[in-house]
C-alpha cells in the first residue's frame, strides 16, 4: 500500500508488518533529523502512551542488553523502568526494528562511522571554503561560498541529530533537529540561486543578488523552523499526534514533507538543467557538464543509500552503524564535484588572459 503524501513512515519506521521472525518486507527507514521531531510528538501522547508506537520491536532493540526486561503495552507509563530503558537507549528512528543505540547508553559508542565521517567531511568542506576565498575573480563566488558554507554547518548537527549523541524525546534533540531540516530546506534555495545567478539575470556577488537570495533562504528557514518545532511541541496543535492518531502510518506532516523532501529533490533537478544550459549552449563546453551530471548522482546516490541501506547495515552490523555514513561521503563528494565543475567554468584571477578574453567578449563564465 502506497503511503499517503506527506507520511514520513517509510522513512522513520520499519514496515508494519515486520517482525523479528524473518519477515522480507523492504524497510526504507533512515536515519533523518524529521524523526527525532515525531520521537518527541509521540512521546508527548498519553491516555495510553505511544510507547507501543515507539518500540514495537522490543526483543531487537538490545534492552536489558539484550534480555528484554518486560513487555511494553498499551497500559505501559513513561516512568515505569522497561520504558526508562528503551527510551534512554533509543537510536534515531521511529518504531524501527534495528537502531543504533545512544552513546553511552549499554556500551553503546552512537552511530561512530555518521561521527568520524561528518568530521571529515567538514575538513573536506573546509578546504573547499578556503579555495573558494582564493579564486578571487570568479563569477559567482559569494553565491558559491554561500552555499559550501551552508553545507558545512549541516555536518556537525548530523552528529547531534543522526549519530545518536543525544537523547531522544528531549527539547535539545528536537530543537536541534528543527534547525538542521531548515537550514537543509534553506541551503536547496541558495544552490539553485546560484543557477539563477549564472545565467547573469542579476550581477552576482552584489546586493540585487545577496540581498534577495538571504532574504529567501531567511523565510524558507524561518518557516521551516516553526511548522518542525510544531510538529514536536505541538505549538498550535495543528500537527499534535492524539491517542487516536499515534500509530506509524500517522506521521504525516504535509507542510514538512514539501518543504524538506519534495523541495531539495526539486531544487536539484532543476539546478542541473539551468547548470547544463549554461555551460553547454552558452558557454559551449561539455566537459564540466561531466562533472554537474556526475555530482547530481552522487547526491541521487546519496539518498538512496541512505534509505534502502540503512536497516540491512544496521542488522548486518548488530546494531553497529546505519548508512547515514555512506550517504554523507557521498554528499560531500557531491558538493566537491559542485566545486569542480565551478572551478573549471571560471577563472581564480582578473589578470589572466583566458578571464579578460571571455569578459570581454560580453559572458563574464
Amino acid at each position: 500500500m502506497v503511503p499517503p503524501y506527506g507520511s514520513f513512515s517509510p522513512f522513520c519506521s520499519s514496515p508494519s508488518g515486520a517482525s523479528d521472525q524473518g519477515d522480507v518486507s523492504i524497510s526504507t527507514a533512515g536515519p533523518l533529523p524529521h524523526c527525532n521531531l515525531f520521537f518527541r510528538s509521540l512521546l508527548k501522547v498519553t491516555s495510553p502512551p505511544a510507547l507501543t508506537t515507539l518500540f514495537p520491536f522490543r526483543d531487537v532493540t538490545g534492552l536489558g542488553n539484550g534480555r528484554p526486561l518486560g513487555p511494553i503495552t498499551t497500559e505501559t507509563s513513561v516512568e515505569d523502568l522497561v520504558a526508562t530503558r528503551a527510551i534512554n537507549r533509543a537510536g534515531t528512528g521511529v518504531g524501527l526494528r534495528c537502531d543504533v543505540g545512544r552513546l553511552g547508553q549499554e556500551g553503546s559508542l552512537g552511530d561512530i562511522a555518521q561521527l568520524i565521517t561528518s568530521i571529515f567531511c567538514f575538513l573536506i568542506v573546509s578546504f573547499l571554503i578556503f579555495r573558494t576565498i582564493r579564486r578571487r575573480a570568479a563569477v559567482g563566488r559569494i553565491e558559491i561560498l554561500y552555499f559550501f558554507l551552508l553545507f558545512a554547518l549541516t555536518l556537525p548537527l548530523r552528529i547531534l541529530t543522526t549519530a545518536n549523541v543525544l537523547e531522544q524525546g528531549s527539547a535539545a534533540l528536537a530543537v536541534i533537529s528543527a534547525i538542521h531540516v531548515a537550514l537543509n530546506v534553506g541551503m536547496m534555495w541558495i544552490l539553485l540561486g546560484n543557477a539563477i545567478v549564472a545565467t547573469q539575470v542579476v550581477p552576482d556577488g552584489t546586493p540585487t543578488s545577496i540581498i534577495p537570495m538571504s532574504l529567501i533562504f531567511l523565510v524558507l528557514f524561518g518557516f521551516t523552523v516553526y511548522i518542525a518545532l510544531d510538529q514536536a511541541f505541538g505549538i498550535s496543535r495543528w500537527f499534535m499526534l492524539t491517542s487516536g492518531r499515534a500509530e506509524v502510518g500517522q506521521l504525516r506532516n504535509i507542510a514538512l514533507w514539501t518543504l524538506s523532501i519534495l523541495w531539495p529533490y526539486l531544487a536539484s533537478i532543476v539546478y542541473l538543467a539551468i547548470m547544463l544550459y549554461v555551460v553547454y549552449y552558452h558557454l559551449e563546453e561539455t566537459r564540466p557538464c561531466f562533472w554537474f551530471i556526475l555530482s547530481f548522482l552522487l547526491f541521487a546516490a546519496s539518498q538512496a543509500v541512505l534509505f534502502l541501506a540503512s536497516q540491512p547495515l544496521c542488522e548486518a552490523s548488530n546494531g553497529k552503524v546505519t548508512s547515514g555514513f555512506l550517504s554523507t561521503l557521498l554528499e560531500t563528494a557531491a558538493v566537491a564535484m559542485l566545486f569542480a565543475a565551478w572551478s573549471s567554468i571560471t577563472e581564480a584571477e582578473w589578470d589572466e588572459p583566458i578571464y579578460m578574453e571571455e569578459y570581454n567578449s560580453g559572458y563574464k563564465y
